[in-house]
C-alpha cells in the first residue's frame, strides 16, 4: 500500500477545481452562443419573411400588368422590355442566393418553401408580361380568336 502525501491531494484537489471552475466558465459561455445561435435563426426567419412578402408584392404589381387593355405605344413598351430585363436580373439573383442558402435551409424549413414558390411565381409573372406585350399581339391565331370573341 501506498501512502498519500498532502503535496499529491492537493494537487488533484487543484486540478479538480480547475477543471470545475472550466465547466462552469464554459457553460456560461456554450448558453452564450446558444442563444445566438438561436437568435440568428430567428433573424435569418424575418429576414426571408421580408423577402417573401417584397417578392409577393412584385408579383402582384406586375400581375396587374397584364390585365392592361388598349394600344401600348413603342416608349411604353421600351420600358417595360427594360422592366422584364431587371426582373430577370432580379430573378437570377434570388435564385443565386436561395442555393447558397443550401446547408442551412433545414433551419428555416417552410420559409424557404415559401421563399422558393415566390421565385418560381415571379419568373412566371414576368414572363406572363412579357408574353402578352411582345409575343401574343404577333401571334395571328391568337389575334383571330380575340377577334371572333368580341362579336
Amino acid at each position: 500500500m501506498s501512502v498519500i502525501e498532502k503535496g499529491d491531494i492537493l494537487e488533484k484537489t487543484q486540478e479538480i477545481k480547475f477543471f470545475s471552475f472550466d465547466v462552469k466558465r464554459n457553460t456560461v459561455s456554450e448558453q452564450q452562443r446558444i442563444n445566438q445561435f438561436l437568435d440568428a435563426i430567428l433573424q435569418l426567419k424575418s429576414n426571408l419573411a421580408d423577402r417573401i412578402e417584397k417578392l409577393s408584392k412584385l408579383n402582384d404589381m406586375l400581375e396587374s400588368l397584364t390585365w392592361v387593355e388598349g394600344e401600348v405605344g413603342q416608349e411604353e413598351l421600351l420600358l417595360i422590355n427594360d422592366l422584364i430585363s431587371a426582373c430577370r436580373d432580379l430573378h437570377s439573383a434570388l435564385n443565386r442566393s436561395y442555393a447558397s442558402c443550401n446547408s442551412i435551409r433545414g433551419v428555416a424549413r417552410n420559409e424557404f418553401k415559401q421563399l422558393k414558390n415566390c421565385i418560381d411565381d415571379f419568373k412566371e409573372v414576368f414572363e406572363d408580361v412579357e408574353a402578352v406585350y411582345f409575343y401574343l399581339p404577333n401571334n395571328q391565331n391568337l389575334q383571330t380568336i380575340f377577334e371572333e370573341l368580341k362579336v
